[in-house]
């Protein structure tokens, strides 16, 4: 928690006269217990919850959905003028997260108004792209592939690599799914 501040620094003359530094109140916002149960209920909202549909071959993902009504000026919530709101916060990978990102979508008008459908693909969206073009969040496909001696690429869309691949002469599976994958070729 921190210290509400409204200035950084003070200045006269175009010289700065004092600095005021984030103050940090309290380093936790909650005890190591309270964090782990919130941590598996997120886990649990893309395993097994509302965003099912959000889970990923290679990461986990936490998160959470949210859909909102939004009311329109003098038509308050009468279902005529009802518009939505979609959303779907997360982090990943879940694990040890990194990345963190809130997708939020006014007045969806196409395939629904719910935060797993509107907003989760385009976080699912974002999460495979960030993975597949992070080299130090691919250690077990580097590993395989020193192992094997066969090249690997990690980021790029998934039609274009499996042209490319083919390009070059070498066979290639896409592991996962997506538009955007992990390639792992083989000689």
């Amino acid at each position: 928690m921190m210290q509400p501040q409204f200035a950084t620094k003070v200045t006269r003359a175009g010289k700065e006269v004092e600095r005021f530094e984030p103050l940090v109140l309290n380093e936790r916002i909650c005890s190591p217990a309270t964090l782990d149960q919130v941590h598996a209920m997120l886990v649990g909202v893309v395993d097994s919850g509302t965003a099912v549909n959000l889970t990923a071959a290679h990461f986990k993902i936490a998160g959470k959905t949210g859909t909102a009504q939004i009311a329109q000026e003098k038509s308050e919530y009468k279902l005529s003028g009802t518009s939505y709101q979609a959303s779907f916060v997360g982090y990943f990978p879940a694990e040890a997260p990194r990345y963190s990102a809130i997708v939020v979508v006014s007045s969806p008008s196409m395939s629904g108004y719910y935060g797993n459908v509107v907003a989760g693909p385009i976080f699912r969206e974002i999460a495979d792209k960030i993975h597949s073009n992070r080299l130090e969040m691919q250690t077990g496909l580097a590993e395989a592939a020193t192992e094997a001696r066969t090249p690997i690429t990690y980021s790029g869309h998934a039609g274009d690599l499996r042209q490319a691949l083919a390009g070059l002469g070498v066979k290639s599976e896409q592991i996962g799914e997506g538009e955007w994958g992990d390639h792992h070729g083989r000689r």
